[in-house]
Parts: C-alpha cells; structure tokens; sequence
C-alpha cells in the first residue's frame, strides 16, 4: 500500500485499518512517501512486512497500532536490520494522546531499541510489545514524556536511557516473570 503524492492525504472520522502484506508473505509494505501524505482518523492499524512513513500520522485520541505481518518477524526500533524497522523520524511523524504500539501480542521474533540512534516519542504514550526478547541497546535508549509501556517474555535493558511519565515492564504472558536486577 502506498501514499506518495501530495494529494494522496486522508482524512476519516473513524478507524483507519491496513493490511499491506493480507497474504502474510513477508512482502507487502505500507508506504507514506510524500513529505506531505497525512492520515488523520480515529484510531489506526496498520500491518505490514515494512513500513515507510515519510508522511504524517495523526490519529487524535486514537491508538496508532504497527504490526509485523508475521509473528515471526524481528522488529527493530532505531535498528534498520529488522525486518520490521521503525526509526526515531517515523515515530517523530506521528501523532495520538492514546497509545502508539509497536509490535503484537503474538510477536515471536522480538524487538531491538536503539541499535543505530536513540528513540525520542516525544509526548506520544509508547508501547514495545513482543512474546519474544525485548532489547533495549547499552547506548541508546527511549525517551517520551508520556508513559513508557515495554511488554515483553523476557528483557536485556543493556543500560540504555528508559525514560517517561511512568516505565511500565511487564511479561507478555501471564505466566512469565520479569526479573529486576541492579
């Protein structure tokens, strides 16, 4: 799926929901390539191999949801070597006072921070969700002003900042355990 001309902007009232890989292939991404495509909608889901977002995403009090379209993908959050790549501009493009979530409950192949910059979500509530191993890189971090909701079987936080209105770590199975240590 893509949005690459300037009057390739959308504007809904109700939810906006893309499925750019409906096969589950590994192929189909969602591209926003024009500086000025906008999504603007209630709350938003897009599901993807990849996403390309050079446009904005503005979803007001809806939830903005970005999914792997395989639950074995790896998803990399400032790391572009995943299959699934979100970098620190892409989320600086979007927009919602409910909850940006990255990644699925059914997510196996797991999610890397800040391998190539750090992430800074602004004031965007930030969710990290995987069943698989959460990394967060020794010298990088995350960053937002609103709440900072990282879900996942098991964690590395390698030392990089977590920093938010409130860091929320839990298991994304109810039967597993995050351990703290210092």
């Amino acid at each position: 799926v893509t949005l690459n001309q300037g009057d390739a902007d959308l504007t809904t009232t109700g939810a906006y929901t893309v499925n750019a890989d409906s096969d589950a292939n590994g192929t189909g991404a969602y591209t926003q390539s024009h500086v000025g495509s906008a999504v603007s909608a209630g709350a938003v889901s897009i599901t993807a191999a990849d996403l390309v977002l050079t446009g904005t995403i503005g979803s007001g009090s809806g939830d903005v949801l970005l999914i792997p379209s395989t639950d074995a993908a790896t998803i990399g959050v400032g790391d572009a070597t995943k299959n699934f790549s979100v970098s620190n501009a892409e989320i600086g493009r979007i927009t919602t006072t409910g909850t940006l979530t990255i990644g699925a409950a059914t997510n196996t192949g797991g999610i890397t921070v800040g391998t190539a910059e750090a992430i800074d979500a602004v004031s965007n509530n930030l969710e990290l969700i995987t069943k698989g191993t959460l990394v967060v890189n020794a010298l990088r971090g995350i960053t937002t002003t609103g709440v900072l909701k990282l879900t996942a079987d098991a964690m590395t936080l390698g030392g990089g900042t977590l920093s938010g209105a409130n860091v929320i770590l839990r298991p994304a199975t109810a039967a597993a355990t995050i351990g703290v240590e210092d």
